[in-house]
């Protein structure tokens, strides 16, 4: 993990991890909502990686709604 940041995502608890590892660039994160979590992982090969690629998470994560 190369950052960690707690934050809100749609009003709910989340915990946002940056990675790299020997194959992928990603960002996971944890969602919590009362007794229910929910993970998003998100990653990219590599070699193909864009810092503009976390454009599509920014999407994926304001379309992400937990109820």
């Amino acid at each position: 993990m190369t950052k960690e940041v707690d934050t809100q995502i749609n009003n709910v608890d989340a915990k946002v991890f940056d990675y790299k590892n020997s194959e992928n660039v990603g960002k996971l994160a944890i969602i919590h909502k009362d007794s229910d979590f929910v993970t998003i992982n998100f990653f990219i090969d590599k070699t193909r990686f864009k810092e503009s690629d976390f454009k599509e998470y920014d999407k994926i994560i304001k379309s992400f709604n937990i109820q």
